[in-house]
């Protein structure tokens, strides 16, 4: 009977040098590996504490900035879902920012104290709410420094239908203004100023017009005055959707998600300007 023997193939020199190299290579991969993993790390770590520094959770409560942000259908007395947002304690508020005030002049921050409005107007605008060309109403404002008169046209309100068939009209002049607004600032004739027979409302220094994105409903700057620079907590920049009824790693990835996405738009517009 024949046996077969298979012998192994003898390695050239060539081979077993280039064997030996690779195996001194491995020290060093693995230790640049963990090197770019610390530093991945320590990246990580500051970028954190940074951004829960800058950043504070605010839950929306009550449907005054729908759709924009929501809190969801009532069903049985509660919402089905709420978002919430990340505030940026240290933005300087520009125009159009969503922002955080605490109406309490007290300082007493509670949740409760909280609401969360648009900035339409900050301080030297001059402003006014009056019905438009379109039956309904609008926003006119001369930014601080400039001649022209805008009408502001903002895609973000829920209805400009509902929010004009809900407010009360008051008519000056043949000019019709939303009448709350005009009770809270036209009609004592402080900080007003008229341009092309319409009054308008010139905003105080250190104080913003906020406004909720669904006027309909919103109890906002047209019933409470100005908000004062020291109310203002803060801009919500990241709006996390349905994060109140999401928990685990469902509401991790909505959270990193919403985070990125911020980033990226932020990434956008610096490659734009």
């Amino acid at each position: 009977m024949f046996k077969f023997k298979f012998r192994r193939k003898k390695e050239t020199r060539e081979q077993k040098e280039y064997v030996e190299k690779q195996v001194k290579k491995m020290p060093k991969l693995v230790s640049a590996i963990f090197l770019i993993y610390v530093i991945l790390f320590i990246c990580f770590m500051i970028w954190y504490f940074t951004f829960r520094s800058i950043y504070t959770i605010y839950d929306v409560q009550g449907p005054s900035m729908s759709p924009t942000i929501n809190v969801g259908v009532a069903n049985n007395d509660a919402y089905s879902k709420e978002d919430f947002v990340y505030v940026n304690k240290t933005k300087k508020v520009e125009h159009a920012d969503i922002v955080v005030v605490n109406v309490n002049t007290t300082g007493d921050s509670r949740n409760d104290n909280l609401i969360i409005k648009r900035a339409i107007a900050l301080e030297g605008d001059k402003i006014t709410i009056r019905i438009a060309e379109d039956g309904y109403y609008h926003i006119f404002i001369q930014y601080a420094g400039q001649e022209e008169v805008l009408e502001l046209q903002e895609d973000y309100l829920k209805s400009y239908e509902e929010w004009t068939r809900t407010k009360s009209t008051y008519v000056k002049s043949s000019i019709y203004y939303e009448n709350e607004f005009y009770n809270t600032f036209l009609v004592s004739g402080t900080n007003v100023t008229v341009i092309d027979g319409v009054y308008y409302y010139e905003v105080p220094e250190d104080n913003y017009v906020c406004l909720g994105d669904n006027r309909a409903v919103s109890k906002d700057s047209r019933s409470r005055g100005t908000f004062s620079e020291t109310q203002i907590q803060g801009v919500a920049e990241i709006v996390v959707k349905d994060g109140c009824k999401s928990s685990g790693l469902r509401l991790f990835f909505k959270k990193i998600g919403s985070i990125c996405n911020f980033y990226w738009k932020e990434i956008e517009k610096s490659l734009i300007r």
